[in-house]
């Protein structure tokens, strides 16, 4: 009876420390999907602009006005080609996250509209929402764009970075104004985001962590870039991945280019991290991105 007796407190010790250790997981979890909605409002450097100004001498500063009542502030270039690029930055970036690339655009002549994305930089929004209402964003963008005199709405193209990449192909998929999309990088879906970056035990964190998005607003269910990437076409669509990415690994972005539909070209970057594709391989890259938009914006 005795070593009954001491099997049972022991079983009984093992399953509460069991209980607790799940527990703990689960704050965790529930703390990760807290952050992802974390607002990164700050102030644009003067400095940016002057530097952003020096490059494009008509950049303008603009404001656009979304569908649910937010003011977001960016800069806007209309180039010499009446074509242009929206540019999407990542979380936790804003207007001058992409400016390298608009500087690649300019350099050729294409417009481009850089802006801070909700609860990013200078616009309003109090929490983000990983590609979700961002949609909204995107859809003022090109509001602003394709009523723009010195832009022709048929010669308009997306680049999305990272979250900005999510939010470029959900756009894309459902809004005919986009004629080209750049996605540098983009997950499959931010389910599996949420996994990926949820670490040890990511089978117990990933659910409260959704759970927390979801309490927070966030169509999780409609975060599925893999799922609508091919509704782009037969608009093309240029993929970058870098081989030394580990926030977007590039079997990430293989399973997203076999779910595109044509035309579309994938270019994984040797030894390129998380949107280092223009600092690794800075001369092919201007030229791979210019031959797309080229051939993808072509006056009809």
């Amino acid at each position: 009876m005795a070593g009954r007796s001491g099997f049972g407190r022991a079983f009984r010790w093992f399953l509460t420390c069991a209980a607790i250790g799940a527990g703990a997981v689960v704050e965790r979890g529930m703390r990760l999907g807290a952050q992802f909605l974390e607002p990164h409002k700050h102030a644009i450097a003067p400095e940016a602009r002057a530097r952003a100004l020096q490059r494009v001498p008509d950049l303008r500063d603009v404001t656009l006005h979304t569908s649910d009542g937010l003011t977001l502030r960016g800069w806007f270039s209309p180039g010499t080609r009446r074509a242009a690029v929206i540019l999407i930055h990542g979380d936790g970036g804003d207007r001058t996250q992409l400016l390298p690339q608009a500087f690649v655009l300019a350099r050729h002549g294409y417009g481009f509209l850089a802006y801070d994305s909700r609860a990013h930089g200078e616009s309003d929004g109090d929490r983000t929402t990983w590609g979700d209402c961002e949609r909204r964003d995107v859809a003022a963008a090109l509001d602003f764009v394709s009523t723009s005199a010195e832009v022709d709405p048929q010669r308009i193209a997306l680049l999305g970075f990272s979250v900005g990449g999510t939010t470029a192909t959900l756009v894309a998929a459902s809004d005919l104004r986009v004629r080209a999309a750049i996605l540098s990088p983009v997950w499959t879906s931010l389910d599996d985001e949420v996994r990926s970056k949820s670490g040890r035990f990511a089978v117990l964190k990933q659910i409260p962590a959704l759970w927390a998005l979801r309490r927070g607003g966030v169509d999780v269910d409609a975060v599925r870039p893999v799922d609508h990437v091919q509704e782009i076409a037969p608009r093309p669509v240029f993929f970058i991945a870098g081989t030394r990415d580990t926030d977007t690994p590039a079997p990430v972005m293989e399973r997203m280019f076999e779910a595109a539909g044509t035309p579309k070209r994938l270019w994984t970057v040797p030894g390129a991290g998380h949107g280092q594709y223009l600092e690794v391989a800075p001369a092919e890259y201007e030229a791979r991105l210019i031959a797309f938009l080229d051939e993808a914006l072509t006056q009809r």
